[in-house]
């Protein structure tokens, strides 16, 4: 019976969630950025490590989880290298995407910069039918498949504000997989990954010496998908402690904190509160990241 819940389930949401499994939408993505747009690559003052984990639905057996790793520095020349690997899972399904940066900085004036950037690696997706354990012939035979990836990205920093642009991958991801002919028989089929679209900004006020308020806005687009909005504020405290509130537009309710455990390490977490009917199912999403700057 369980297993046979989980196949409806899977059946009913797999073509919406693969659409979207390319399109991560993670909570602390600020500090993550060069995950999503290579451009943010080397924006740090020397090497950066972030690396962190994502838990979603947490009463749902088997809801997508995410482990990520990122790597940026600065060379010479205001030139940046990054690295960035995610894995993505759920139920089934699972996708690993790993690829490296390069961003170039332009003086635009004396408080203007602009960043450009270039994403280039691989996409690994498998399905795991077996797993299932269910018996018919289109879920007897495991799928996977190999991509490669070329993403691009822009980031436009003043003294107190910022506007990014990226397409993590321009190119087409196919996956084949199975399907019944109206014969009996069992073929392939490809099926397109559409590719997700980042683009937001935003601006820092100073309230006193020892604090900042800076909103937000961040979305997420794919084409024949809801889009992904998100608005926020996060308030920092002497540079060292921030909290941050924000709401993704018909979805749920974001907190997160980040907060200095020593002068290069930092430690970051969030909670998505589901508030879109999906709630009845599933409550929230937990999101740790650690980052550690040499």
């Amino acid at each position: 019976m369980k297993n046979f819940l989980y196949l409806s389930v899977f059946i009913c949401t797999s073509m919406s969630v693969f659409a979207q499994d390319v399109a991560q939408s993670f909570l602390l993505y600020a500090n993550n950025m060069n995950m999503l747009n290579p451009a943010y690559a080397g924006m740090s003052e020397g090497n950066l490590v972030s690396f962190g984990f994502r838990k979603q639905a947490t009463d749902i057996q088997d809801a997508g989880q995410s482990q990520f790793l990122s790597y940026s520095r600065p060379i010479k020349g205001n030139l940046g290298v990054g690295l960035s690997i995610v894995n993505h899972e759920f139920f089934v399904n699972k996708q690993t995407d790993i690829a490296i940066d390069a961003s170039y900085k332009l003086r635009l004036n004396e408080t203007m910069d602009l960043s450009v950037g270039m994403k280039l690696g691989g996409v690994s997706y498998a399905i795991n039918y077996a797993s299932l354990e269910v018996d018919d012939p289109l879920l007897n035979a495991n799928v996977s498949s190999f991509n490669p990836l070329l993403g691009i990205g822009a980031l436009l920093q003043g003294d107190r504000y910022y506007v990014h642009f990226s397409i993590p991958n321009l190119l087409s991801n196919e996956i084949e997989k199975p399907k019944e002919d109206g014969t009996g028989a069992v073929v392939s089929e490809a099926v397109t990954q559409n590719q997700p679209l980042y683009f937001g900004g935003g601006y820092r006020f100073t309230l006193t010496e020892s604090i900042e308020l800076t909103p937000s806005v961040f979305s997420r687009v794919v084409a024949d998908t809801p889009s992904l909005i998100d608005i926020s504020t996060l308030a920092t405290f002497n540079k060292r402690f921030s909290f941050g509130l924000g709401y993704r537009l018909d979805t749920s309710i974001i907190g997160s904190l980040n907060f200095k455990v020593f002068k290069n390490a930092s430690i970051g977490y969030a909670y998505e509160s589901i508030t879109s009917d999906f709630s009845v199912v599933g409550s929230g999403s937990h999101e740790f990241t650690l980052s550690y700057g040499f």
